[in-house]
């Protein structure tokens, strides 16, 4: 796991970060105060992207937003916390769709809908299970 890496850093530029972990390499960028989109001009975010580049040339890339301003003390850490996010959130609903539970995407959400009730037992299901 990339925690357990001490990462070498060096600078990118202002906005991002470049290190190695192991033989990977890493490179993160961020921009504060950018506008959601042209509708909610007003409402700002902050975007995190991240290019994980491994020894054969494989590049997977990810990119977050949040409402935590990204400084260069906290780049590194927004990064983790968003990979372990996701990998929770993904190793969550696999489990879900490949392990027995027979959950599957439903477009049909809503609050007068059964799926919606038929999502919540599932996840009831799950939690106790």
């Amino acid at each position: 796991m990339i925690e357990e890496r001490a990462p070498t850093v060096g600078a990118l530029g202002e906005d991002g970060l470049k290190m190695r972990c192991n033989r990977d390499v890493i490179t993160c960028a961020s921009l504060n105060n950018a506008p959601l989109n042209d509708a909610n001009f007003e409402l700002e975010v902050n975007f995190l992207e991240y290019w994980e580049i491994k020894p054969s040339g494989k590049t997977t890339h990810f990119s977050r937003v949040t409402d935590i301003p990204i400084i260069p003390d906290n780049l590194v850490r927004l990064m983790r916390a968003a990979r372990a996010r996701w990998k929770v959130e993904n190793e969550t609903f696999n489990t879900l769709k490949n392990h027995g539970y027979h959950f599957e995407h439903n477009f049909g959400h809503g609050y007068h809908q059964l799926s919606t009730v038929m999502v919540h037992l599932m996840m009831l299901a799950f939690l106790i299970d």
